[in-house]
């Protein structure tokens, strides 16, 4: 198994982290898409898509709620993280200031 990362900046203060596994028969066995950001100079996760606990689902940190992800590969779901975040990071990021009373 082969395990690939990368670092994607959004802004000097916003990126997205994407981690997967490869198995040996080049299928995406793990990964994870995280989408950190630095609020008064400390990070904070904001969002992740993963497969951890054995399926797909997203975690947003201002909610404790897990939304599972369904009929969809692991390659699809790392490219509907990414658009999701790049399109939607500004949003997230304001949740997370809110609920930190920034």
């Amino acid at each position: 198994m082969i395990t690939k990362e990368f670092r994607y900046h959004i802004t000097v203060d916003d990126w997205i982290d994407v981690r997967f596994t490869i198995d040996d028969d080049s299928n995406i066995v793990k990964f994870s898409v995280n989408y950190t950001a630095l609020i008064d100079q400390k990070a904070y996760p904001i969002i992740r898509y993963d497969n951890a606990h054995d399926y797909a689902h997203i975690d947003r940190y201002w909610t404790t709620k897990k939304e599972q992800i369904q009929e969809k590969t692991n390659l699809e779901i790392i490219k509907l993280a990414r658009i999701d975040i790049t399109n939607n990071w500004k949003k997230y990021k304001k949740k997370v200031e809110q609920l930190l009373g920034i």
